[in-house]
C-alpha cells in the first residue's frame, strides 16, 4: 500500500499468500486490525492446502491525522492441531483530504484549457472547408468559362 493516504478516503490493501508448508493449514483466517476503519477486513480462507496460493484484500479509511499501525494476522491451526498466529505489521501516514474548492478551481481551469484546445482545433476545420467550398467554386466557374469560350468557338465556324 501507498506510504501516505487522506483522511476520510479508502485505501485498498492487497497481498497474495502461499502455504510453502508440507502439510495443510486448517481452520485458515485472515484479518486485519488497526487504529482506523476497515472494510472486508476479515477472510475465512478454511482448510489451506501445501502448495497453494490465495489472495486477500481489504479497505481501509483513515480516520484520523498521523501516523496509522495495523497489522494483518493469519490464523490457523497446524497439523497437530495447535492454533499459531503469524502477524504482519502496516503503517501509513495519513495526512488531510485536499479543499473541494481547491480541487474545483484545478477542475474549471483544466476544462478552460481543453475548451480552449477544442476551440483551435473547431476553428482549423472551419478554415479548411472554407478553403475547399471556394476551391469547388473556382472550379465551377472556370469549367463554365472554358464550356462558353468553346461554345463560342463553334458557333463562329
Amino acid at each position: 500500500m501507498d506510504p501516505e493516504a487522506f483522511v476520510g478516503q479508502p485505501v485498498g490493501v492487497s497481498l497474495e499468500f502461499y502455504n510453502r508448508g508440507r502439510s495443510t493449514l486448517s481452520n485458515m483466517m485472515v484479518k486485519m486490525e488497526g487504529d482506523f476503519n476497515i472494510e472486508d477486513g476479515n477472510y475465512f480462507v478454511g482448510n489451506f492446502e501445501a502448495g497453494n496460493n490465495d489472495y486477500y484484500e481489504a479497505t481501509i479509511y483513515p480516520d484520523k491525522e498521523g501516523e496509522q499501525t495495523g497489522k494483518i494476522v493469519f490464523e490457523f491451526e497446524d497439523a497437530v492441531g495447535n492454533t499459531q498466529e503469524i502477524v504482519k505489521p502496516l503503517s501509513f501516514t495519513a495526512i488531510p483530504a485536499p479543499e473541494i474548492e481547491d480541487m474545483d478551481a484545478e477542475m474549471a481551469m483544466a476544462n478552460n484549457a481543453d475548451m480552449g484546445m477544442e476551440k483551435k482545433g473547431s476553428n482549423k476545420y472551419i478554415g479548411m472547408g472554407v478553403i475547399l467550398v471556394l476551391l469547388v467554386i473556382t472550379v465551377i466557374v472556370i469549367r463554365k468559362k472554358r464550356k462558353k469560350k468553346q461554345e463560342g468557338i463553334e458557333f463562329d465556324e
